[in-house]
């Protein structure tokens, strides 16, 4: 599934001080990163995919989005339509900033090759000879180390992590990026000293930025996956009902 956040939540970063995280700073690399192929006639029909704006699309990026052609169920053309019925505004492209209301998600898929593009296919794979690319796989980060100024903000210089047993550190030449998702980027982060004053404390971590946030305000993602189970019975002369299908 490929989800595009609203244009509220992203600005919502930029004006706590993240300029360049704004909705219209990041639109260029969205488009940057993707190759979209715009989906037959027939298919947009099927997943009520008619809205959906190629001029907000990338058109050579690694990344190849996609709705599949060959796996439409009978659900995807009645559901954006039973979010309106809802009362629900209706649903426009997602990458226009809104992504209220019933739409079908894209699938990060080639129509070509009929894989998944991700990631891996898309950076990894053609990359992985470089010389100045290392993936270690097995290792755990245990923290950040900081580069700290009087009277400056402390500045990531790199990680301490620990693989098979032993504990390492690299310092970075430029930037450390921590990409380990919802859950354990606030650990790392809390573990680095980065969080609420009162929690790090409890825990014998030095506080490097004192940020009550960190870690808090986690929401689950709730998925329902409606289904139905239909019987028909056949009434005998007796008292009794059988099932025929």
């Amino acid at each position: 599934m490929f989800a595009h956040p609203s244009r509220a939540d992203l600005d919502n970063w930029a004006a706590l001080g993240n300029p360049d995280w704004s909705f219209d700073s990041l639109a260029p690399f969205f488009r940057k990163f993707e190759t979209y192929h715009p989906p037959s006639a027939s298919t947009a029909e099927a997943y009520a995919a008619t809205k959906l704006d190629p001029a907000l699309r990338g058109t050579d990026g690694p990344i190849h989005v996609s709705y599949c052609d060959s796996d439409v169920a009978w659900i995807a053309s009645i559901w954006p339509e039973t979010c309106t019925n809802a009362g629900l505004p209706p649903a426009r492209d997602p990458r226009s900033g809104s992504a209220v209301g019933g739409f079908n998600q894209l699938t990060m898929s080639d129509p070509e090759t009929k894989t998944r593009s991700y990631s891996a296919s898309a950076f990894l794979w053609p990359n992985r000879d470089r010389p100045n690319l290392t993936v270690l796989t097995g290792a755990v980060v245990k923290a950040i180390t900081w580069e700290k100024s009087e009277g400056q903000l402390p500045r990531a210089s790199g990680a301490q992590f620990e693989v098979s047993g032993r504990e390492y550190t690299v310092t970075a030449s430029r930037d450390v990026i921590l990409s380990c998702g919802a859950i354990k980027s606030p650990q790392v982060l809390e573990l680095s000293g980065v969080g609420s004053r009162e929690l790090l404390q409890r825990h014998g971590i030095e506080v490097v930025v004192d940020n009550p946030y960190v870690g808090e305000n986690l929401h689950d993602h709730v998925l329902y996956g409606p289904g139905w189970v239909s019987l028909r019975f056949s009434y005998l002369p007796t008292t009794s009902m059988h099932p025929i299908d």
